[in-house]
């Protein structure tokens, strides 16, 4: 899964730039380009499912990592994670759900802390992330892996848990 996202996803990254980007507008701007495609992206998402995006972002123009790709497949399924739980809350008839989202350099690594409202109360790991909630484990229950991998590769770590009605903190050091 990760050699086919790494494969496509700089084709992806390009199109969204040049073509959707446009179109949405520039909402965030954390200081890094390929960050904020993947960002805006997201936001765009989220407020097209009703949830509130909070964020508070400092990414360097520069990553020490060798390829964007990496920290790009880490939000994206982060936030995909986080926006498919919120919509499936308001479908519910919830209200006032909200997803938070920290990236911040910390000594050498990024530190990212994306959190969002849940009514869940326990996770169910499996491998090196969790098990999906979707139903069937061969189609999803990719995304915490590619997380953790992304965040491996570079001798991060990630955590995960509840707290507060809220799935979080999703840290992911990198």
């Amino acid at each position: 899964m990760q050699g086919h996202w790494g494969h496509h996803a700089k084709e992806y990254f390009r199109q969204s730039s040049e073509h959707l980007l446009p179109q949405l507008g520039q909402f965030i701007d954390c200081g890094n380009h390929p960050v904020n495609t993947v960002l805006n992206i997201e936001f765009a998402k989220a407020r097209k499912e009703n949830a509130e995006f909070v964020h508070q972002l400092v990414a360097p123009p520069v990553l020490p990592f060798s390829e964007d790709d990496d920290l790009c497949a880490a939000l994206t399924n982060l936030l995909d994670n986080a926006i498919e739980e919120c919509a499936r809350l308001l479908r519910a008839g919830r209200t006032n759900v909200s997803i938070r989202l920290e990236i911040y350099p910390q000594k050498s690594y990024l530190f990212i802390l994306c959190r969002n409202t849940t009514d869940r109360t326990e996770l169910t790991r499996s491998g090196r992330g969790l098990r999906t909630t979707k139903g069937d484990d061969r189609l999803h229950g990719y995304g915490t892996r590619i997380i953790t991998k992304a965040a491996e590769k570079y001798n991060g770590c990630t955590e995960f848990g509840l707290s507060g009605g809220m799935f979080g903190p999703s840290c992911c050091w990198i």
